[in-house]
């Protein structure tokens, strides 16, 4: 669009069959020669500073910055403007100006540039530049270049057959259209070893379904507490690129952020609070990649997680190049295909254990061990409760977590053999069923239950 049907529509002048612009201007009186700058029209015809922002095509935030500061200046600056015999034609540019050199006269004009590219950048401009680079990366599927990749890297990682399977629903999810948050999973690697090659992985994916380098992969990576926003003014990574990877990430204590890390890893948006500026809502697609030397099992808190899967390192892979790498899984990613059912897909990964089952499989281990002692009948009792068994293996007064631990481990061993109150055993019950398991010696039982 040229400058002159750039002012027609801003004064909203009225076109007749037949006119040009440059006429439809003359009849409405305007004169060409006192044409503002042309950086000024476009920014009104745009809606505003913010907007016009919004549709430029830069590669960073700073990029955007330096341009909207040129710009600003360049209007302030303007010959025109800064005549006093000129009179603007046009009220809405000449406004413009009044708010520039305001800002300018304020020391303010710097800062807002940067205001405004922060939040064009995060809001629109990086989503956008994402999805036009990685748009034709994915469109023609090669089922050959995916399986020839997926036995190389069987060769050189030893990944399973279900890893594999996990690692491609990780990569199509992240290029799926209005994908299902519920259905959101991430990858978990870890391994205790050193050198097993699970970080150059995790880098060269991410790098790699963000249209970009393994070189650049370093621009993908993000901390939890960011994609939490635990800061007033944090913008989680999630909402900028396709996928994030969190290395090192995952706290081995997540005892007070687990509850608000499930709850973001099924959403599909968050809220951005930009310095002075209006919070605005926008699109955030949880994909994430951890990778760790901790167990699974420390950060999951529930009994077991289905958000996450668990890929674990154990050996070293072989000794190749970077370029091939990244070569084994650019032919992966990019020919990858989706299975047609989302959910069926889904639900075919075994779900993780995390803490809470690790420490009732403890719990039962040690009814197993101690069971002996624990259930025998003392000074006339026949009965113990939860909190009393909790007692004898915790040797102290039980929280509410740790007797909801024993109960679960109880109900799962003891399924029947509790009374009408199901927090009380039968003590008897639980050493036959503690004795068929071959734990304890069975004891003799009478009529009334009791054992003698």
């Amino acid at each position: 669009m040229n400058i002159y049907e750039k002012i027609a529509q801003i004064m909203c002048y009225d076109y007749e069959q037949g006119e040009d612009m440059e006429q439809v201007l003359i009849r409405n009186g305007f004169e060409l020669r006192d044409v503002p700058p042309n950086i000024a029209i476009s920014i009104v015809h745009a809606g505003g500073l913010q907007r016009w922002a919004d549709a430029q095509d830069v590669e960073s935030e700073q990029q955007l910055d330096k341009l909207l500061t040129d710009k600003c200046m360049s209007i302030v600056n303007d010959k025109k403007f800064n005549n006093k015999r000129y009179e603007c034609p046009m009220p809405t540019v000449s406004n413009l100006f009044s708010f520039m050199q305001t800002l300018d006269r304020r020391g303010k004009l710097f800062e807002e540039c940067s205001l405004i590219a922060k939040l064009a950048w995060n809001g629109k401009i990086c989503r956008r530049m994402i999805d036009e680079r990685t748009r034709g990366m994915f469109a023609n599927p090669n089922k050959e270049k995916y399986l020839k990749a997926v036995k190389r890297i069987k060769e050189v990682w030893s990944y399973s057959d279900t890893d594999i399977e996990a690692l491609r629903y990780f990569v199509c999810q992240s290029r799926h259209e209005n994908h299902n948050p519920s259905m959101n999973k991430g990858i978990y690697q870890w391994g205790s070893e050193k050198q097993t090659g699970k970080t150059t992985v995790a880098k060269t994916i991410i790098a790699i379904l963000n249209g970009d380098t393994l070189e650049n992969a370093g621009r993908y990576g993000s901390h939890l507490t960011v994609e939490l926003q635990y800061g007033n003014h944090d913008i989680p990574k999630a909402a900028l690129f396709n996928s994030v990877l969190l290395d090192e990430a995952a706290p081995k204590d997540s005892t007070k952020s687990y509850n608000a890390f499930k709850s973001v890893m099924t959403g599909n948006s968050c809220d951005y609070n930009p310095k002075y500026k209006q919070v605005i809502t926008i699109p955030c697609r949880r994909y994430y990649y951890f990778t760790s030397n901790d167990d699974i099992r420390d950060f999951v808190q529930d009994r077991r997680e289905r958000r996450l899967y668990e890929l674990k390192s154990t050996q070293k892979p072989l000794q190749i190049s970077f370029e091939e790498i990244y070569d084994i899984w650019f032919d992966f990613c990019t020919n990858a295909e989706p299975e047609q059912n989302w959910q069926a897909w889904y639900n075919s990964f075994v779900m993780v254990d995390g803490l809470a089952q690790k420490n009732i499989e403890e719990i039962k281990s040690e009814l197993r061990i101690k069971g002996e002692s624990i259930f025998a009948p003392l000074q006339g009792k026949y009965q113990i409760t939860v909190k009393q068994v909790a007692m004898e293996l915790y040797k102290n007064e039980p929280t509410a977590a740790q007797k909801d631990y024993v109960r679960t481990a109880m109900r799962e061993l003891f399924p029947d053999c509790t009374t009408t109150n199901p927090s009380i055993y039968s003590k008897a019950q639980c050493r036959e069923v503690l004795a068929g398991m071959g734990e304890i010696e069975t004891l003799t039982v009478g009529d009334d239950g009791m054992p003698f």
